[in-house]
């Protein structure tokens, strides 16, 4: 699905689908942060290090929209169960689409950060 998405949509942006050895290439620090934002460990927090000390760790849905530009994820249900049961209670992040396989989160806008 993703890759049609790529191939038929260029205008937009993706920040995850392929291996992600090229996002680590890019950016380390975006690397660490799409992990932990996607480990499917529950957390609304994430950070762009391997070790993240507790001033280092930043809300989820900020770093989405700074760091990667994010208006939309696409999350598959059946691979990030935690992650989507922690971001539909947390509210940060409106659930706008919620199908049986794929749910859609809105990331909103963050002023002045």
């Amino acid at each position: 699905q993703l890759g049609s998405l790529m191939f038929w949509n260029r205008q937009n942006y993706y920040i995850n689908g392929m291996d992600p050895i090229f996002q680590y290439t890019y950016s380390q620090s975006l690397y660490w942060k799409n992990h932990f934002m996607l480990a499917d460990t529950g957390y609304t927090h994430t950070c762009g290090l391997i070790k993240c000390l507790k001033e280092e760790i930043e809300p989820v849905g900020l770093v989405l929209a700074r760091d990667f530009g994010a208006s939309y994820v696409v999350l598959k249900k059946d691979r990030n169960p935690k992650t989507y049961f922690y971001w539909a209670r947390d509210k940060t992040l409106p659930l706008v689409f919620d199908g049986a396989k794929d749910a859609v989160f809105r990331v909103p806008l963050f002023e002045n950060e």
